[in-house]
């Protein structure tokens, strides 16, 4: 697992198209604080059901809100067999990228 910053993740998104980015916080965090465009939420509390479902070859980078969730989640990937994986360090309460909002149609 490689810790990186809030730019290196930038260059990561922009640089690899095949980048798995997962956000492993909370759908209400998710949802309500914001998330990077691009990631799929599934919530670290939860990733023994969903880390099968993800590419192990692909390079794969972990969000959470303070950069100790995401860290949990490497972990348990690269006890699967996750190679290239990535954790925001110091997760989105540092971000200083855009935020995406879902939002419901009503």
């Amino acid at each position: 697992m490689q810790n990186i910053s809030n730019q290196e993740l930038l260059t990561l998104i922009a640089n690899t198209p095949n980048l798995q980015l997962i956000d492993v916080r909370t759908p209400n965090e998710y949802d309500q604080l914001g998330h990077v465009a691009g990631s799929i939420n599934l919530p670290v509390q939860t990733v023994q059901e969903w880390a099968a479902t993800l590419d192990s070859a692909k390079p794969t980078a972990l969000i959470c809100q303070g950069g100790v969730r995401s860290v949990y989640g490497c972990d348990y990937l690269a006890s699967q067999g996750f190679k290239t994986l990535y954790n925001l360090t110091d997760g989105m309460k540092a971000w200083e990228g855009e935020l995406s909002f879902n939002t419901l149609l009503k």
